[in-house]
């Protein structure tokens, strides 16, 4: 059995951009709040991003580009990145064959050391980690309470630094508002056949604190994902091997809270902590049986598909677990046609798994 372990106290990036617009008789050459969502150059229901760093509507970005809103995320049922993968071409996301990891990579842009070359962002923090072997592999945000995901297509090193030769996603967490009061909320329940029952439990609210001068936006989520693999050592040297049902459950835990401080025209104060812990209690892999020829004494059949009936046969399970928290500091300030924005943030990682080599 192989048991790794990683930290990343030390990860503390410092991103400090200059965006420069010239003001161009009142339209959207103004860098805005990377929270927009609707401009007033824009068609209605268009979407605005901040792929080059400015806000603008999709429709007008210079490059290949796919951005979700949070109600187009719930419309497609989306909970995480593998569902974002499957709503946007150019993205390769597959298990890597080590526990619960996988490779992303966009355009066939990929490595298997060094530095990642698909760049992964929490707002205007990198999160991607070094690719070391099978050992290493990205977190992942949750996808709920975000303003939108964008899918930044081909190298984008100029902007977004090195880590995105291939491209960069971006998760845009909502912002706080000065003026409106919002609250989001989604409940979820399913079952599995042959399984366990699944569910989620999530709610956000926005709303200002002291209106145009103190905005709140805080939100927390849980959801579970019920097992559907059971497991029994399969060697048959081990009598009374204990039989362990739904073995593969998971559960996702995510807080976030944000203050948005103005305490003059033009400066915006921006505060903000992410928290989010992920723990796969086993991997999904079944048996069909116990791996001993058809006629060899003690040869057994594990599952059976036909009935939804699935089995593993390791004697030990592959547990993986990953926390992270990211504080951060976000500071605009607006001089006329030039607006500086500065984004200080710690991002803190742990993440620690099981591999069962026994069976190999």
């Amino acid at each position: 059995m192989q048991r790794r372990q990683f930290h990343s106290p030390a990860a503390a990036p410092l991103a400090l951009a200059i965006a420069l617009a010239l003001a161009c008789g009142g339209t959207s050459a103004h860098a805005q709040d990377a929270a927009t969502v609707a401009s007033a150059d824009s068609a209605p229901g268009e979407i605005v991003v901040t792929a080059t760093r400015r806000a603008e509507s999709l429709s007008k970005v210079p490059q290949s580009v796919t951005a979700l809103t949070q109600a187009s995320l719930d419309v497609r049922g989306i909970k995480d990145i593998s569902g974002v993968v499957r709503q946007t071409p150019g993205i390769q996301f597959d298990p890597n064959g080590f526990g619960n990891q996988t490779n992303i990579a966009i355009r066939g842009i990929s490595s298997t050391v060094g530095a990642a070359t698909t760049g992964v962002y929490i707002d205007d923090t990198p999160i991607q980690s070094r690719v070391v072997g099978y050992s290493t592999t990205n977190a992942f945000p949750a996808v709920f309470d975000l303003a939108r995901v964008e899918v930044l297509r081909g190298p984008q090193g100029t902007l977004f630094g090195a880590g995105s030769e291939g491209g960069t996603v971006r998760f845009i967490t909502t912002q706080p508002s000065l003026t409106e009061t919002k609250v989001y909320g989604r409940t979820e329940a399913a079952a599995t056949q042959g399984g366990a029952v699944s569910g989620e439990l999530g709610v956000s609210i926005t709303a200002p604190l002291v209106k145009d001068k103190l905005g709140l936006a805080a939100s927390l989520w849980f959801r579970r994902d019920g097992g559907w693999i059971d497991r029994q050592n399969a060697n048959p040297d081990v009598a009374n091997a204990p039989y362990l049902k739904n073995v593969n459950s998971s559960w996702t835990q995510v807080g976030r809270v944000a203050l948005k401080w103005a305490p003059v025209d033009g400066l915006e104060i921006t505060p903000s902590l992410y928290y989010q812990k992920r723990v796969n209690n086993d991997t999904s892999p079944w048996w069909e049986n116990n791996g001993l020829p058809a006629n060899a004494p003690g040869f057994k059949t594990l599952s059976n598909p036909s009935d939804g009936h699935y089995v593993s046969g390791a004697p030990n399970g592959s547990p993986d677990r990953d926390r992270f928290y990211m504080p951060a500091l976000n500071i605009s300030a607006r001089l006329g046609s030039v607006q500086l924005i500065s984004n200080t943030s710690y991002y803190v990682r742990d993440q620690s798994g099981e591999i069962d080599y026994s069976t190999i």
